[in-house]
């Protein structure tokens, strides 16, 4: 008879690191779109950030970040004008990277097995 405790625990490994490999590969995104200054892309990746983490966010956090995301929309609908500022991007990304850190999400625990 086949452990089922051993398959469901290394189910729970494989999803826990395709978590994090998600929000690498989000992060690296919001990185390559600021270095080449691709306010689309940068706004598209913040909201998937915020999108990615948001059921970890504690209230307060939530309502803070949704703030900035709606600041963030309201810059965005100036792009017509080309007169996008890069600071509700910063503040969002900054915001959101704290979150993650908060709930060690940037840098996991050892006892996550080197994730």
């Amino acid at each position: 008879m086949v452990d089922d405790s051993e398959n469901s625990l290394g189910e729970e490994w494989n999803m826990a690191k395709a978590y994090y490999q998600r929000l690498d590969s989000i992060l690296t995104l919001c990185r390559h779109a600021q270095m080449t200054k691709n306010p689309q892309l940068w706004y598209d990746s913040l909201r998937g950030l915020f999108i990615e983490i948001e059921a970890k966010m504690t209230p307060k956090e939530r309502t803070e970040s949704k703030d900035k995301v709606d600041d963030l929309m309201s810059e965005m609908t100036k792009k017509e004008n080309l007169t996008i500022s890069v600071i509700p991007f910063i503040e969002l990304e900054l915001l959101l990277r704290k979150i993650l850190n908060t709930h060690n999400m940037l840098t996991p625990k050892s006892y996550d097995n080197g994730l």
